[in-house]
């Protein structure tokens, strides 16, 4: 069982080291929805701005089929805020299931196959400390199975503040910051991401609104990092129909790779329905999100 274990986390670790996304639970940084997919991953105007509106409560059901042509990862993520006047209570939770990999005993026989798995729950709070600027905290308990008796445990927090001038707004992020992923014959460092943006909505006539951000900043994990810059468009019509387009870059492509993306947005009522697609790498070509919304 040992050498059987050994082998195991041999091989996952490699392939992993090797994968497209070179890191551990890379699914913690990814956009939550399908609207800041379709944007290039603006992200930086996250948790904190849910008490900036005048929204009471917010619930996203999101599904990636993320890189099917290189690790093939399956994820579902739901994303809730319910917001009491400056108060806000936010619960996170995220799945990502990254790929089949072969186990082999000490003789290098193959003995099955390992389906490998990373999990995210989270739980914070976000509170507005003046009508245009506000804060949120998200605790998080991280968990990864690579393989049998190979599975990884760490806890983590995310930090956003923005400020509102007028229609502008600005952010700060911090993600992941906190324990190191605790696997049985290694740990590794959770894939700590700082990044500073704005976003502006632009307002012509009653019939159209072009929303614009921008983010930039450092990705890490253990001696790798990667510079990242992510700009998008969102162009509203009607209030019922939207039309996105990004870019998101990254100065590391082995250890998230850059890419185009694109994306359409329907509202109707208190409910709505986005879908993603990115193409422009070989590494991100044919990644798909749906997300199903209800705000209110």
């Amino acid at each position: 069982m040992k050498t059987l274990k050994y082998c195991a986390v041999s091989l996952v670790l490699a392939i992993s080291s090797i994968s497209v996304n070179a890191q551990s639970v890379p699914f913690l940084n990814y956009p939550k929805n399908a609207e800041s997919l379709s944007m290039g991953g603006v992200t930086v105007i996250g948790d904190a701005a849910s008490v900036l509106d005048d929204k009471v409560a917010d619930a996203d059901v999101s599904y990636f089929r993320w890189s099917p042509k290189g690790v093939g990862s399956n994820i579902l993520n739901v994303d809730l805020s319910c917001s009491f006047k400056n108060f806000a209570v936010l619960a996170d939770f995220g799945r990502a299931g990254n790929g089949t990999y072969p186990i082999y005993d000490g003789n290098g026989t193959q003995q099955g196959e390992y389906k490998a798995a990373d999990l995210m729950v989270g739980l914070g709070a976000a509170y507005a400390i003046t009508p245009d600027l506000s804060v949120s905290l998200m605790a998080k308990y991280i968990g990864s199975d690579l393989a049998p008796e190979v599975k990884g445990t760490a806890f983590g927090v995310d930090i956003n503040a923005v400020y509102r001038l007028r229609t502008l707004k600005f952010g700060l992020l911090a993600s992941n910051i906190g324990s190191k992923l605790d696997y049985s014959m290694t740990s590794v460092q959770l894939p700590m991401l700082i990044k500073v943006g704005a976003s502006n909505d632009f307002v012509f006539g009653e019939k159209l609104q072009l929303g614009v951000g921008i983010d930039a900043g450092y990705l890490t994990q253990s001696e790798h990092g990667s510079f990242v810059v992510s700009a998008g468009a969102d162009l509203r019509m009607f209030d019922i129909l939207s039309v996105r387009a990004g870019y998101h870059f990254s100065s590391n492509n082995e250890m998230e790779p850059s890419y185009v993306s694109t994306g359409l947005g329907v509202n109707v009522s208190v409910v709505s329905l986005s879908a993603a697609f990115l193409f422009g790498s070989p590494a991100m070509n044919g990644t798909l999100c749906a997300t199903l919304g209800v705000r209110f």
